[in-house]
């Protein structure tokens, strides 16, 4: 293999290339890494949040189903009324959509390569290359970096 490439990284004869918008902003020297560790973690780095915001579009799901639901039990009904249902359907198409897609990043566990170089620690998110992780580990102690698992 000449280069894996990942969204954040890509590993190369040269080194490891830290990536932004699929551009290098750092490369780190096979040479300088002090360790290396293989473990599982979170697919984001702010999961917290991201579970937060997903709660937060989860009440307002219930809350806007309580309001049609309310709003369906009135016995006069007026043209105003189909246009709120509609766009109240939308709303909570939307607000699912929204939720589910919050806890899913929120909670989603991938493997991470942690390493160490100077003191400081960089994670390696494997996300688009999970089912070749050991092919990532055996490119890595081929340029003489050995990842512990």
């Amino acid at each position: 293999m000449k280069e894996i490439v990942d969204f954040t990284f890509k590993l190369t004869p040269e080194g490891i290339h830290l990536l932004r918008n699929r551009y290098t902003y750092r490369l780190i020297l096979y040479s300088e890494i002090e360790k290396a560790f293989l473990r599982k973690g979170r697919s984001v780095k702010n999961w917290v949040i991201v579970l937060f915001i997903g709660v937060v579009f989860l009440i307002l799901l219930i809350f806007s189903i309580y309001i049609i639901i309310n709003s369906v039990l009135v016995s006069e009904k007026s043209v105003r009324f189909f246009n709120i249902l509609g766009h109240g359907l939308i709303a909570i198409m939307v607000l699912g959509g929204m939720s589910a897609f919050s806890f899913y990043n929120g909670l989603k566990i991938i493997p991470v390569i942690d390493i160490l170089v100077k003191g400081r620690v960089h994670k390696l998110r494997i996300e688009k290359n999970k089912k070749e992780v050991l092919g990532i580990i055996e490119f890595l102690e081929s340029h003489g970096v050995y990842v512990a698992k």
